[in-house]
């Protein structure tokens, strides 16, 4: 048992990481991310588990920002 099961338990409940709750208090973005469907939480949830490195975790996290920003 290596938790491959349960590895996605937290994109499928909507939990938001630290480091992307950080982000998006800091930009007050936390209402635009509640507008977004639960589909479009996921997919972002999913790139930011599937993110490797953490240099690329923050790019992705910077993108999210971004895109809740227009």
């Amino acid at each position: 048992k290596n938790g491959a099961w349960d590895a996605l338990n937290s994109v499928e409940n909507l939990i938001l990481p630290k480091d992307l709750e950080t982000a998006l208090k800091k930009d007050n973005l936390k209402e635009e991310w509640e507008t977004l469907s639960r589909s479009n939480k996921r997919m972002y949830l999913e790139t930011l588990l599937n993110s490797k490195k953490e240099e690329t975790r923050r790019k992705n996290i910077g993108k999210i920002v971004d895109v809740l920003k227009i």
